[in-house]
């Protein structure tokens, strides 16, 4: 739900000298202790889920367990 919220929050057009700007978020997710136990084998764990998140295209997150990327509307994104 937390990356749902950021996503749509950065997700907006935003006006910059006359220009339409617009950013598209990718998040991987990993926790502790299931994606690794140590700082180290976390972030690789979270590295990981956000490669295969920005692989799927913009606006998508990834959790490290699953491996599967999640457009923020929710649907599943074939990788």
């Amino acid at each position: 739900e937390l990356a749902k919220r950021i996503i749509a929050a950065l997700g907006d057009s935003y006006r910059f000298e006359g220009h339409s700007i617009s950013v598209g978020v990718s998040i991987g997710i990993a926790f502790g202790p299931w994606d690794g136990a140590e700082q180290a084998s976390l972030i690789r764990s979270a590295d990981n889920a956000l490669y295969k998140a920005k692989h799927a295209g913009r606006n998508c997150y990834c959790f490290a367990r699953s491996g599967v990327p999640i457009r923020a509307g929710g649907r599943r994104v074939a990788a």
